[in-house]
């Protein structure tokens, strides 16, 4: 059925898909009850009963497939309610006919066409959500650590200054670890460029295990450089973070990497960090670089004090 442009420019598109798809289900009534009343062969008949209700889903597609907020009121309100109320009392109706009449062929067809674009839609929508989670992580993963990537951190940063702007996150800053290898440079020299990736691979997933258990996220800053932090307030960086096990041994130059380094005094892969708190305005008024500095500078007051020690 065609409305001329002069009666569409009068209403919207969601009213005119309405409006469309009521008189086409009407048109399909008069002739379905036209055919009845002409006493055509039982068979055709059936034949075309059989495929009513598809014919009717396909009638209300423009209003079931469309994805919009609108909200029909008044007359179109009252429209829409008696189209879709039709439609399934009609097309119910029909299908229970073929089930009595053991049509199950023509049942089947009907049901397998009816639910087929929802099982469609489940399956487009599960690959996109497939496809985005590999964009993701293909963009945002360091590929040799399998950790986050400092363009990760950019991002994860940002977004944390934006919910800061708008009051978000509370009264809460972050927490921020700078971690450096101790002596990588050597290492790679005594056991190879090989023997270092695996070493970077298992000190990341090291200390990813650590941060997670400290309520923080690692991110890979480049080379031997890892970065811990979390949103948190000051109490919790203090108790959890501060003055954990973890942190403590790390601070007493205790903690040592089951991996071998002869080319390093303590002969084991060891690591310096320097750890600062933000605080909510910080945050606010400084971007990603300007706030890795501060957790920088104090990670090379661990590597002045001999290395393989957390300084805050």
């Amino acid at each position: 059925m065609h409305t001329s442009p002069k009666m569409q420019k009068k209403i919207n598109d969601d009213e005119f898909d309405l409006l469309l798809a009521f008189c086409n289900v009407s048109i399909t009534y008069l002739l379905f009850y036209h055919i009845d009343t002409l006493h055509v062969d039982d068979e055709i008949l059936n034949l075309l009963r059989s495929f009513l209700p598809t014919t009717l889903f396909v009638l209300i597609a423009p209003l079931t497939w469309k994805k919009h907020n609108f909200v029909y009121v008044g007359f179109f309100g009252f429209l829409e309610w008696t189209l879709f109320i039709s439609v399934i009392v009609w097309g119910g109706l029909v299908l229970t006919e073929l089930f009595i009449n053991e049509n199950f062929f023509a049942l089947l067809s009907n049901i397998v066409i009816l639910f087929a674009p929802l099982i469609i839609r489940t399956l487009r929508r599960r690959h996109i959500e497939n496809l985005q989670e590999k964009m993701h992580k293909e963009l945002y993963t360091d590929p040799l650590t399998q950790v986050s990537n400092r363009k990760y951190f950019y991002d994860y940063y940002d977004k944390l200054r934006e919910e800061n702007k708008a009051h978000n996150i509370g009264n809460k800053g972050m927490g921020i670890i700078f971690v450096d290898i101790d002596y990588f440079k050597q290492y790679n020299d005594n056991y190879g460029h090989e023997k270092g990736d695996e070493c970077l691979y298992g000190v990341a997933q090291f200390l990813k295990k650590e941060a997670e258990s400290l309520g923080l996220h690692i991110f890979r800053f480049g080379g031997e450089e890892f970065l811990l932090c979390g949103v948190m307030d000051r109490a919790c960086w203090d108790k959890k973070v501060v003055g954990s096990e973890f942190v403590k041994r790390w601070e007493d130059n205790k903690l040592f990497l089951p991996m071998e380094h002869i080319g390093s005094p303590f002969k084991a892969i060891t690591l310096s960090g320097g750890g600062v708190f933000v605080e909510q305005q910080e945050i606010y008024e400084n971007n990603a670089v300007g706030i890795t500095k501060k957790a920088d500078s104090l990670l090379y007051v661990s590597k002045e004090n001999g290395r393989n020690t957390v300084s805050f």
